[in-house]
């Protein structure tokens, strides 16, 4: 004998929330707002920069590089940092106006290059977007992390006739860091001080929310995938009726699927290590269930057609 809620599922009916319902819809919703107020804490806390050592206050002219992130493409394995330069003391600037009186280069070394800014005598410091190479592995996504180091140093040069540039003395240069980068979390080590040549270190590894979103968009698809393929494996078994609306709504998930996996934050190329884990795992179970459904189908249409054909012979 069927139970109540059993007929309720057969036969269904407008009805009035029970105080039960009422309570169980109280608790999920307590339950979302508090998920949803901790997650949203934890985004807007993320994305800055942790760093170990950086420069204490200076106690010497020199210039000090101010590094501000702005972006990172694992694809390409390069970060993109923008670095401000500012002259402490006023033994290479005039202490009226506030221009260098000496003409300044700054190198920045880093895995792919030297690049190299020139500041004439009577102008001021200014900044530039320097790009990083980095050492990381787009295909732990979303476990990557990745990392770089560059050196500045800055020297007074001069113009020579050949158009070279003849090498006066060098400039103590120190490092600080500012701002932050959203999506990553940032943590490297500068030097505390100013010497003739200061270097840094930068690690970028994705934000926890970056990573919950990941998870949990990866574990809904194979969620959906396999529910497909349990009701196609029903239908194909004859277990359930088939419906001509679920082909429809299969076919709906196998194009939708794809769309969900381009849409996971800084989703990494084919091929990375959700691709081969998880991924195809999910596209070849909705692929199977669609083509059980298909298979199904023409069971049962070519089981109607002699059925037809039958009943047609004895009534003749």
């Amino acid at each position: 004998m069927l139970s109540d809620r059993q007929m309720r599922l057969l036969n269904p009916a407008p009805r009035r929330l029970s105080g039960r319902g009422w309570l169980y819809s109280g608790v999920a919703l307590v339950l979302f707002a508090i998920v949803a107020v901790v997650v949203g804490a934890i985004y807007l806390s993320e994305g800055g920069v942790t760093i170990t050592g950086g420069l204490q206050p200076p106690n010497n002219s020199g210039v000090i590089a101010e590094v501000r992130p702005m972006a990172m493409d694992p694809v390409t394995n390069t970060a993109s940092v923008r670095l401000v330069f500012t002259e402490f003391g006023n033994r290479y600037i005039s202490t009226g106006s506030g221009v260098l009186t000496r003409t300044v280069r700054i190198s920045v070394s880093t895995t792919d290059g030297v690049q190299e800014f020139i500041y004439p005598a009577g102008s001021h410091l200014g900044q530039a977007q320097v790009m990083l190479g980095t050492y990381g592995e787009v295909w732990l996504y979303p476990f990557d992390r990745y990392e770089a180091n560059f050196t500045v140093a800055a020297e007074q040069v001069q113009r020579q006739p050949d158009a070279t540039w003849r090498v006066q003395s060098s400039i103590p240069v120190g490092m600080q860091t500012q701002g932050g980068l959203p999506g990553w979390d940032i943590s490297g080590t500068m030097p505390t001080g100013m010497a003739a040549s200061a270097s840094g270190d930068l690690a970028y590894s994705r934000a926890f929310t970056t990573k919950l979103f990941a998870i949990l968009m990866l574990a809904m698809m194979a969620l959906l995938s396999i529910t497909v393929l349990a009701v196609a494996l029903l239908t194909f078994s004859g277990r359930r009726r088939l419906e001509v609306a679920l082909m429809s709504w299969m076919g709906a998930i196998l194009f939708a699927l794809p769309v969900l996996r381009s849409s996971l934050p800084n989703a990494p190329p084919i091929g990375a290590g959700i691709d081969i884990l998880i991924f195809m795992w999910v596209l070849v179970f909705a692929i199977i269930a669609m083509l059980l459904m298909a298979v199904t189908w023409i069971r049962v249409r070519r089981l109607q057609l002699l059925a037809s054909s039958t009943q047609d012979d004895d009534f003749t």
